[in-house]
């Protein structure tokens, strides 16, 4: 059981700090709209996980076109992340009255997450067959994996 524990906070590490769209996301939304919307845009990924961990183990047990369900979420997910990035480096003309902006940082976080096929490569070729793995040796253990990863991936 510690062995998941461990396995679940590298994994979850590895994942927060790793450089991609959700964290370029963050950055930017921090940057221009300060720090309660940046941590609103990284806890993106606590409600996206579970229905992306869903779609993977269906993927898994049922689906045997793999290839073109993680081709068309990757041909959506950048074809989003393209749209934000033009979003990011276009410049406005300087106004001396503005609207204030909505940020939406959460629902942008959400759906950078939610198309950006990181997530789902790792949780069909990684997590879901560790935790199938770990849940035959002890359901508890299976949990703490989760839990800890999910938890980590947010720092």
């Amino acid at each position: 059981m510690s062995s998941a524990l461990w396995v679940g906070v590298m994994f979850g590490l590895s994942a927060g700090f790793a450089p991609g769209p959700l964290l370029t996301l963050v950055i930017t939304q921090t940057l221009r709209h300060g720090i309660k919307e940046g941590i609103l845009t990284a806890s993106a990924p606590v409600l996206t996980d579970a229905p992306i961990i869903l779609v993977s183990f269906v993927i898994l047990n049922k689906l045997s076109g793999i290839d073109i369900v993680l081709g068309l979420i990757t041909a959506i997910g950048g074809g989003y992340v393209f749209f934000l990035s033009y979003e990011t480096i276009k410049t406005d003309p300087v106004k001396t009255t503005t609207t204030p902006i909505q940020p939406r940082s959460l629902r942008k976080g959400v759906l950078v997450n939610a198309l950006n096929p990181h997530p789902y490569l790792f949780w069909a070729t990684v997590g879901v067959p560790f935790i199938l793995k770990i849940h035959g040796e002890n359901p508890y253990a299976a949990w703490i994996f989760l839990k800890n990863h999910q938890k980590n991936f947010i720092i």
